[in-house]
């Protein structure tokens, strides 16, 4: 029974984690479509390729990764939130094709992103209830007396 009330613990923890880094990834790429003009057009011509095309899967994939994690907070869609943030990871790094050549500004704005919403949509998932997870923490110190 300390196996399970260990699980339920590391696994809540496991979530909180991707939820938050996916919600933060997702807000950053809005961030970068909303107020990272700056970034684009000094990069467009040397850099970027098509300035507009990252500006468009900036501003798509951070609001795809908002609503997926939105989602997975329902058991029922987890398996669909975690599949659609995994191809929005797919999504940015099929937008390396806008970039001239493979550098930090294409590293920084699609490339470790994508990568990371493929890792976490791994993890994605309902958070439980607080009180769940300190009843889980409970029988876990009762048990280890």
């Amino acid at each position: 029974m300390s196996d399970h009330s260990t699980s339920t613990a590391s696994t809540a923890n496991s979530r909180q984690l991707a939820d938050l880094f996916a919600i933060l990834l997702g807000m950053s790429l809005l961030g970068v479509a909303l107020y990272g003009a700056p970034l684009i057009t000094s990069g467009e011509g040397t850099e970027i390729r098509y300035g507009a095309v990252v500006w468009l899967v900036c501003f798509l994939t951070g609001t795809v990764a908002l609503i997926a994690t939105g989602m997975a907070q329902w058991e029922r869609y987890q398996t669909i939130a975690r599949v659609v943030l995994a191809l929005n990871g797919v999504v940015l790094l099929g937008g390396l094709f806008a970039f001239n050549n493979f550098g930090p500004r294409a590293l920084g704005t699609l490339a470790l992103p994508g990568v990371a919403f493929i890792v976490l949509s791994r993890f994605l998932g309902p958070i439980p209830p607080r009180r769940a997870v300190g009843e889980a923490k409970r029988i876990e110190g009762t048990q280890s007396l």
